[in-house]
């Protein structure tokens, strides 16, 4: 093999990234998913993470049984129900507001995080869809809510 065929091998691999078994590519320690199923499972389990640990912080201050009982049976059962309905809009915004590459298009492709944001009250979805064209409305929904939701709303319509 001359230098310069080496030079160009070695190239090529320094450039094509690692795979793994499971169809997704390596880029330092984070997943990117490849395929939409495996990017929605990541982007659940983040969701989930971010329930869990606002749970968490709240069990350490307040030292609730009921909220034990419903950090448990999450973990344990895998049922986020009652979590989700105590920080799920709260953990949607911190998801929107700081994306990583696994949820960078969150909106777009999770039906947990759509759920979460079909939530919000009627009046308050309304109100947005009346005031769209008014910038200040829309950056006012999407600082409490997280980055995107108000056009996501929009979108649906309310």
């Amino acid at each position: 093999m001359t230098d310069n065929e080496l030079y160009f091998k070695l190239l090529r691999g320094a450039s094509t990234p690692a795979t793994t078994r499971t169809g997704t590519t390596v880029f330092g320690d984070k997943f990117i998913a490849k395929s939409q199923p495996e990017t929605v499972n990541r982007q659940t389990q983040e969701y989930q993470g971010v329930l869990l640990r606002m749970a968490q912080s709240d069990y350490d201050a307040n030292k609730s049984d009921a909220l034990l009982s419903n950090i448990r049976k999450a973990t344990k059962d895998k049922n986020f129900s009652s979590l989700e309905s105590s920080y799920g809009l709260r953990a949607v915004k911190e998801i929107l507001d700081n994306p990583t590459p696994i949820t960078r298009d969150i909106i777009m492709v999770n039906p947990t995080i759509r759920r979460v944001l079909e939530s919000i009250p009627n009046n308050v979805k309304q109100d947005l869809i009346q005031n769209q064209n008014d910038a200040q409305a829309v950056a006012e929904f999407d600082e409490y809510f997280g980055r995107g939701a108000a056009q996501y709303i929009i979108s649906r319509g309310g």
